[in-house]
């Protein structure tokens, strides 16, 4: 059975795609969704349909990052009904807890841990939706890096975000989202953070 995930997950698509000058009408058809079917962020739609729609918004757009440019524009308020619940923890630990404990109504081909290591945390995530995707996984890592930044403010500030994948040629888009180290080629997707920032009180 295929997994479907909320059309929320495709928040931006559009915005983007125009940006690019591409026209969306055809890859929505190739892939069997409809911009009617993306009108309802809570709609469920199939992930399968969802990852392929933007490894081919890419390849058409000529642009490496896709993907990543939707991550840019999220608010904490595209998580739905969750996010309120996530604003409201008491710390960025807390907050991520609650994130992992409720994937199921949030976009259930994402798998979460956190790993401690001492004065260091290591966020990973994984898209688990068939074929390995890197539009997927880079939006993937940019709406997390943008719910911690929402959850913390200012106070945001990793070590690194990691990527399994090669870096692309142009690494602009990374550099404005994140705004410290890249690691390409990890053994993982992730962010690597310090222990003491998670579990600092939510200034909200």
């Amino acid at each position: 059975m295929n997994t479907l995930v909320r059309a929320a997950t495709l928040t931006n698509f559009f915005e983007v795609a125009h940006e690019l000058g591409l026209n969306p009408q055809p890859l929505l058809r190739e892939v069997g969704l409809s911009p009617a079917l993306l009108q309802d962020p809570e709609q469920r739609i199939p992930a399968e349909a969802a990852v392929r729609l933007l490894e081919l918004a890419a390849s058409a757009s000529g642009c490496a990052q896709f993907g990543l440019r939707m991550a840019e524009s999220r608010q904490l308020s595209d998580f739905g009904v969750v996010s309120l619940l996530i604003s409201h923890q008491r710390t960025l630990r807390e907050a991520l807890t609650t994130t992992i404990q409720y994937r199921h109504l949030l976009n259930d081909t994402l798998a979460m841990q956190l790993e401690d290591s001492g004065p260091v945390v290591v966020i990973r995530e994984e898209v688990v939706a068939g074929t390995p995707s890197r539009q997927a996984t880079e939006l993937a890592l940019g709406v997390l890096f943008r719910m911690c930044a929402a959850v913390m403010g200012g106070r945001w500030a990793p070590l690194s975000v990691n990527f399994s994948h090669d870096a692309p040629a142009d690494l602009g888009a990374h550099r404005r989202l994140f705004a410290c180290r890249l690691e390409f080629g990890s053994e993982y997707n992730g962010i690597v953070c310090r222990a003491a920032d998670l579990d600092s009180p939510n200034p909200l």
